[in-house]
């Protein structure tokens, strides 16, 4: 009787080597994968923040109507607010106030560029804002034509929220670098 003999092999060192370089590629790949969707992630939540501050100020110069038509909110720049100090008399809800103080629309406006840049005072501190959400944040308004050209407030001008902020991204040589981001909105009195 004549049997025939397989000799079974095991892997070579070399098809290991081989495969764990194959395996290797692969998982840098995966990687480098999950660093971009976690960067563009953080985009879109900055983009979001954006326009969230943006609508929020809208809405605010929107409610505060004659102090809009009076000026109060044009040429505002965010950085000029100075966020160690709470606007008195505080016009909005707080946690440590039962009711609020009547305010003028003057008093409101200023109230309002302060929670647009700093945020809402609470004990303690302050939450929020454009400066605290967002990578170097900053919220400005102007006033511009129909050709979106800055012009000097009128009651009946146009006034643009312009809301900047910095982004991570990556050059064309694939180097992380800074990016500036805008959103723009336009309100009309």
């Amino acid at each position: 009787m004549l049997t025939t003999q397989h000799h079974h092999g095991g892997f070579n060192l070399i098809e290991v080597m081989v495969a764990l370089a194959v395996l290797s590629i692969g998982l840098l790949g995966i990687a480098a994968l999950q660093i971009q969707g976690v960067r563009f992630n953080y985009g879109s939540f900055s983009r979001s923040q954006a326009i969230m501050i943006a609508s929020d100020f809208a809405e605010r110069m929107y409610a505060n109507r004659p102090a809009m038509l009076n000026g109060n909110y044009s040429g505002f720049d965010s950085n000029a607010v100075n966020c160690s100090n709470a606007p008195s008399p505080i016009c909005g809800p707080q946690s440590n106030v039962s009711t609020p103080a009547v305010c003028s629309t003057a008093q409101m406006a200023t109230y309002d560029r302060f929670v647009a840049s700093c945020g809402y005072p609470i004990t303690g501190g302050r939450y929020g804002g454009v400066r605290d959400l967002l990578t170097a944040g900053r919220l400005r308004v102007n006033c511009v034509d129909a050709a979106d050209a800055d012009v000097a407030c009128t009651t009946s001008r146009i006034h643009r929220i312009l809301v900047n902020w910095e982004e991570r991204g990556t050059d064309g040589a694939g180097e992380t670098d800074i990016q500036q981001a805008e959103f723009r909105m336009v309100v009309q009195p």
